[in-house]
């Protein structure tokens, strides 16, 4: 058995299939059958179940414990070879929302770069869905999305909660008074669907088929698109912040309010060796973050 032998199995499982890990790893399909059953006979057993005629690969459970060992192993030798080139180098690669890498990290993210030692990251915008299977992949060390997703080998966990606002241009004086869902034009909105739980709040309020304004996938377009005082979204509060702060807008509390959103943090329960020293740097000063946005609100 050796390591490439175990980079080849981890390959199978994270693509689920053979023919993609060949693909990624630039091999062909023969080349990766031959080492995986080389695996298999070195161990004496048998870790994927094999039919004829199908194309998805499933473990058997002695394969589904040896995936945990893998990763070990894998990561063992990483750090083995980190260790061999001189003193460990502090580097986290971060996969986030952008509701969260710009509007509520920013200052997080500050701190880890002036850290003593400095922290080496690689910050990275993508969806929920994405992150998590970038995580997977191990493309990413730690994630922060919008929902858990129940996935085995990840642990979710949530770190924040904040309501929704209604934005607006503003209009008149004053402070801004609430806003009841069915006083907000349809037509109007800004459309950004952030989790299924806000979606069916959304769709019992109006209908998915009426037309809006423009549809989002990412909060930090919303600015340039409130041309009319008609126009509205709904963000969370912390995008509400600073949106108002940037713009000629401001932030509306919601009767028959949608659910809070919930930020989860969510990471490998198979840490690799060389980033669990980074990992809990960015966790301590992660936690000492969030206690202090949360005194502030």
């Amino acid at each position: 058995m050796n390591i490439h032998d175990i980079e080849i199995f981890l390959a199978i499982i994270r693509e689920r299939s053979i023919s993609k890990a060949a693909e990624t790893l630039s091999l062909s399909q023969s080349t990766i059958s031959h080492r995986l059953r080389s695996l298999e006979n070195s161990l004496g057993i048998t870790l994927l179940e094999r039919y004829r005629g199908r194309k998805d690969i499933n473990l058997t459970p002695e394969g589904d414990v040896f995936v945990g060992l893998a990763r070990k192993w894998l990561s063992l030798h990483e750090e083995t070879h980190k260790l061999m080139e001189g003193a460990p180098r502090l580097r986290l690669t971060v996969g986030g929302v952008d509701s969260v890498n710009y509007y509520i990290f920013p200052p997080l993210f500050r701190r880890l770069i002036h850290n003593d030692p400095p922290l080496e990251m690689n910050i990275t915008t993508h969806h929920s869905t994405e992150i998590y299977a970038l995580l997977e992949k191990g493309a990413v060390d730690i994630g922060f999305v919008n929902h858990d997703a129940r996935c085995p080998g990840i642990e979710a966990v949530p770190v924040l909660r904040e309501r929704f606002l209604v934005i607006r241009l503003k209009s008149g004086v004053g402070p801004p008074s609430p806003i009841r869902p069915q006083d907000l034009d349809p037509a109007k909105e800004l459309l950004h669907a952030w989790f299924p739980e806000y979606q069916a709040w959304h769709d019992f309020w109006w209908s998915p088929d009426k037309p809006a304004v423009a549809r989002f996938n990412v909060a930090s377009m919303l600015l340039s698109f409130f041309d009319d005082e008609r126009v509205w979204a709904i963000v969370p509060a912390s995008v509400a912040r600073v949106l108002a702060a940037a713009g000629p807008l401001q932030a509306h509390e919601i009767l028959d309010p949608p659910p809070d959103r919930v930020v989860y943090c969510i990471t490998s329960k198979y840490v690799r060796a060389y980033t669990s020293a980074a990992m809990q740097i960015f966790r301590q000063h992660m936690d000492a973050f969030l206690l202090e946005l949360q005194n502030v609100r």
